[in-house]
Formats: C-alpha cells, sequence, structure tokens
C-alpha cells in the first residue's frame, strides 16, 4: 500500500468534524410561570413536547439583573442602566465575557431590547452589543419600549437599531422583530447564535392586531402573551430542531398590576419563570423539578456550543443543565439568589 493510498484510508475511518449546534434563546418580557395557565400556547406545548420543561426556574425580579444573569453567567443583582441615557448607563464590569465571545466559532445575533448598559468600551450605545460579542444587532431595541431616554413611547413609535444605527419606527414592534429574525436566520450558515428578546408581554398593555376591541387590562397582557406564543411558533418554523438548541425563558415574574406580591419583589411570583429547553442534545423530555437559576442559561449554552467557562472577575455561579436534558445524574442545588438592587458596582 502507498503512503497516499493508507492516508486516504485513515481519513475514511476517521470520524467527521462535529459541528456544534446552533443555539437560539427566546425571552419572554414579563411572564411568569402562572401567566400562561388557562391561555392558549399551543407553540410553546409543542415546543415542550419535545424537550423539558422546568417547573422550579427562578430568575431575578426585574428584567436588567435577570439578562445580565443569563448573558454573564454570574448571580447578577444589580441593574444595568439604559444604553443611551448617560446618567443611567452602568458598562458591563471588565473582565466579563458575555455568551457569544464565548462561541467564537458561532456567527451571534440579537434581535430587540438591550437594555444592558452602554458600550464597554466608551463607544456609541447603537454598538454596545457589539462590545459584548453580538455580530448583528437586528429590530434592535435599546429598552423598554415607552417613556425612556432613547425615545420610544410605545410598540408602534419605538427607537429602532439595526447594523448599529438607530432610527424611529412606527410599524408594530412585536412584527417587526418576529419578521427580522425569520428573514434573518435561514440566510446565515451554521453553527449560528441568537437572542430573540421580546418585548411581549411588557406594558403598555395593548390589543394586538387581530384580537377583539374592548379588552381590560388583563385581558390585554393575556392577549400579549398569547401573540408572544404566536411569534414564537413563527420563529419556530425556521429553526430545524435536529440541528438546533432552543431556550425558551422568562426574565422575570408577573407584573404587579395583576397579582400581589410579583415583579419586583422575591416572593414566588416575582422569580419564578418559564423555562422550556429542546432540540439539539435534548434526549430527556417531560418536566424537572430540579431547582435552576436562569444564571445556567449562561453555562448550558456555551458548553452546548463548544465553548469553555473560565476566567472572569468573579466565580461563575451557572451550572450546564446538560445533565437533566439528558437524563444523567445530576448533584442538586442547595438555593439560588434572586435580587435587584439598583446602583451596585459589582456583585
Amino acid at each position: 500500500m502507498t503512503i497516499a493510498s493508507l492516508l486516504l484510508s485513515l481519513l475514511a475511518c476517521a470520524s467527521p468534524a462535529q459541528t456544534p449546534p446552533d443555539i437560539l434563546i427566546v425571552v419572554l418580557d414579563d411572564i411568569g410561570h402562572l401567566d400562561m395557565q388557562g391561555l392558549s400556547t399551543p407553540n410553546l406545548d409543542a415546543l415542550a413536547a419535545g424537550g423539558v420543561t422546568f417547573t422550579r426556574c427562578y430568575s431575578n425580579p426585574t428584567c436588567q439583573p435577570s439578562r445580565r444573569a443569563m448573558l454573564t453567567g454570574h448571580w447578577w443583582t444589580s441593574n444595568s442602566g439604559v444604553p443611551c441615557a448617560a446618567a443611567d448607563s452602568l458598562t458591563p464590569v471588565s473582565g466579563e465575557r458575555f455568551i457569544p465571545e464565548r462561541l467564537t466559532g458561532h456567527t451571534s445575533a440579537l434581535f430587540g431590547k438591550w437594555h444592558l448598559g452602554g458600550h464597554a468600551l466608551g463607544g456609541s450605545w447603537e454598538r454596545a452589543p457589539q462590545a459584548q460579542g453580538f455580530d448583528y444587532w437586528s429590530a434592535g431595541t435599546p429598552a423598554n419600549l415607552f417613556n425612556t431616554p432613547c425615545g420610544s413611547t410605545g410598540y408602534n413609535s419605538w427607537v429602532r437599531v439595526d447594523a448599529w444605527a438607530s432610527s424611529v419606527s412606527t410599524a408594530y414592534q412585536a412584527d417587526e422583530l418576529r419578521d427580522s429574525f425569520v428573514v434573518s436566520w435561514p440566510l446565515v450558515s451554521s453553527p449560528k447564535f441568537a437572542v430573540v428578546s421580546l418585548a411581549l408581554a411588557h406594558l403598555p398593555y395593548h390589543i394586538p392586531p387581530g384580537y377583539p376591541s374592548g379588552l381590560t387590562q388583563l385581558q390585554k397582557y393575556q392577549a400579549m402573551i398569547q401573540e408572544a406564543d404566536a411569534n414564537l411558533g413563527a420563529l419556530l418554523a425556521v429553526v430545524d430542531l435536529e440541528e438546533a438548541l432552543v431556550i425558551v425563558v422568562g426574565d422575570n415574574g408577573t407584573p404587579p398590576q395583576f397579582a400581589a406580591r410579583a415583579k419586583g419583589t422575591t416572593y414566588e411570583r416575582g422569580v419564578r419563570v418559564p423555562l422550556v429547553i429542546a432540540g439539539a442534545g435534548v434526549t430527556a423530555s417531560g418536566t424537572s423539578d430540579e431547582l435552576v437559576h436562569v444564571v445556567d442559561i449562561y453555562a448550558t449554552a456555551i458548553a452546548a456550543g463548544g465553548g469553555t467557562v473560565s476566567g472572569g472577575p468573579y466565580a461563575y455561579a451557572s451550572r450546564d443543565l446538560a445533565p437533566i436534558l439528558t437524563g444523567s445524574s445530576w448533584t442538586p442545588r442547595e438555593h439560588v439568589i434572586c435580587g435587584d438592587r439598583w446602583g451596585m458596582a459589582g456583585e
């Protein structure tokens, strides 16, 4: 046998290189673990049927520290500020590495709300996600869709960021966000990583297009939850679950308008949130009663994507949920930390 034929034989027997899966994180806004009960959510239900639903997932009591925990892997208990308000912008802590900075082989994109402070290196606020590893920001909003220093006043008048430039849009934000992902995701080669940060069902409460008029505030909120589920269905229609790990999670609990001891508190209604994980690498199914926290999304996404979690200014709190997702041995947690203290300099 010649050397050339031997090499060809060895190559033929070698295992092909494993391509890491695509990763999609969909963040629901102001939807607690009880808020979908009694509502029609067929798309989340279908996703859950093929994956794991966590019944004891906890967040922080408001959205900013929860989103910070998801993307940095730390017990984060301070709000991060609005990027375009200089007086209220806490830039990321030196040494932090967001998920896309760990998934260096993935093309990464953020769709929707950032709400995590200004540019880490002092650049324009429109490029704040880019400073933390995101390659693209599409149908972006710097903060909430009402009364922000950035200029948004509602779902039909909002500051929109595309390709690191901002403008004001009067199109319905939920539709624009949905369509931006649906068009973009199939065009990008794998492996890819995306965070779709829905504004639904955060106030201002309104009646989404196609829903009946005359709804109460609670009914508007519930209609917005159902619209979030419809948008989730549109997102999943362009995602191959055999090639992508999909994580759907809430950022905090029920708005205080609709329940006592809710958002803004560390009671159950304020910090217990939905979490469903399905798709590539998930071989278990059903529900898990293990105690988990949104901080665990960090290690779970990075490990699935072939990255490593190490270094950084603090010890990482995040734990890879893969053992639960594959039915393997898991050491139960004794506690999680849920908090929200405005203006802290660190953890």
